[in-house]
């Protein structure tokens, strides 16, 4: 069966079943387990003293009475005509809370890996269109199932090696202009918005120094 696992941000159920190579019925036992022990832990008054195993990515194994959820920063861009339509049509993260209101809209999603590419999927369901932008030249970093459905989506157009170099519009996001990094051109793309996914830092940098934590904050 499947052990207690680390599930980690913007990883999804057909993710992790990619990652650990276990069947859907061992998912779906490990759901029920997990709700069952949840459910007992609250009867009994015990789900704040429960000791909580969690196996960590490199296999290591911790237990802790506490599980905090820190929340993450998204990394910027850095463009100042990006930055300057926050809110506006240009998000960091929100697709799923602002995917209804794409409806019959053309709109961007940045970022190459797991998280763009769930972004790209769901908005596909209410935008005309999705152009997912990747600054690389390959999707080397997102789970394959991810990458099919991709693929296999009319109205999402993957363009590698591309960036967003300015955000155009007055009151709200109008259009993007792109740089082709292998051509050196750039081209103007209507958007209603555009979804950033390119790294988060987690909020983690007022735990105390005796708090250890990963490299990655």
């Amino acid at each position: 069966g499947l052990p207690d696992i680390y599930i980690a941000m913007g990883q999804t159920a057909e993710n992790v079943r990619e990652v650990e190579g276990v069947s859907r019925q061992e998912m779906d036992e490990f759901a029920v387990r997990s709700q069952d022990r949840a459910v007992a832990s609250i009867d009994n008054g015990f789900f704040e003293r429960e000791i909580v195993p969690v196996t960590l990515p490199d296999g290591s194994v911790v237990s802790t009475d506490d599980v905090l959820a820190m929340g993450v920063a998204y990394r910027r861009m850095g463009i100042q005509s990006v930055d300057a339509l926050v809110g506006r049509g240009v998000f960091y993260g929100g697709a799923t809370t602002e995917a209804q209101a794409m409806r019959g809209e053309e709109v961007c999603v940045v970022g190459g890996a797991n998280s763009a590419g769930q972004a790209a999927i769901y908005l596909a369901r209410f935008a005309t269109r999705v152009t997912l932008l990747v600054r690389g030249s390959s999707l080397a970093k997102m789970s394959q199932y991810l990458v099919r459905d991709i693929e296999a989506a009319p109205n999402i157009e993957l363009r590698r090696n591309t960036e967003i170099v300015e955000a155009r519009g007055d009151r709200r996001l109008r259009s993007v202009r792109l740089r082709d990094l292998v051509a050196n051109s750039i081209e103007e793309l209507p958007a209603a918005a555009v979804f950033i996914f390119i790294g988060a830092i987690p909020r983690t940098d007022w735990l105390p120094d005796d708090v250890r934590t990963d490299e990655h904050g």
